[in-house]
């Protein structure tokens, strides 16, 4: 859910991003599975504005939209002023590791960080994760670094977590 307020703090808009999945639920009553058309799993946790003046959000979401193998992903979603999409991409990989992007924050030479946590499935614990990215000339944000699978187009106290990043210097 995005709101985008006025300097009063009145809304100017209230919109809802995501998708919905399908599954297959036994119906006791039928003896039959219906398909089941249900919200994804998803959860945002930061916003920064391009210099062009959309908006790139990054959280978390479930890959089973996808008809993935895999744990929740990264997404990156960027909208206009007006809260429409213009991207909507899932950054994960093929072992079950599960990723959440926590913080975005601009970087030199107009690439993104961002910065989370990666849960992988062999390994107790979950470890700071950051992917660099970088639009390219179609739109995409291309991903630099950990072996991701990237998506695009979407039809759908002491924690060691990376909560921010510290603005670059020189």
């Amino acid at each position: 859910l995005v709101i985008r307020a006025d300097k009063d703090g009145y809304p100017i808009w209230i919109k809802s991003f995501g998708g919905t999945k399908t599954d297959s639920v036994w119906n006791e009553n039928t003896e039959e599975y219906d398909e089941v058309e249900y919200p994804w799993d998803q959860e945002a946790n930061d916003m920064v504005m391009t210099p062009d003046g959309n908006y790139l959000i990054t959280g978390v979401r479930d890959t089973t939209s996808y008809s993935a193998a895999s744990g929740p992903g990264v997404f990156l979603l960027e909208i206009s002023p007006a809260g429409q999409v213009i991207t909507d991409t899932l950054y994960y990989n093929d072992n079950l590791d599960k990723l959440y992007g926590h913080s975005i924050r601009s970087a030199p030479g107009g690439e993104y960080i961002i910065a989370g946590e990666i849960n992988q499935e062999d390994v107790s614990g979950d470890q700071i994760m950051m992917i660099s990215l970088k639009k390219d000339d179609h739109g995409n944000y291309d991903n630099v670094g950990l072996n991701l699978i990237q998506v695009n187009e979407v039809e759908e106290g002491i924690s060691g977590y990376a909560k921010w990043v510290r603005p670059f210097e020189d």
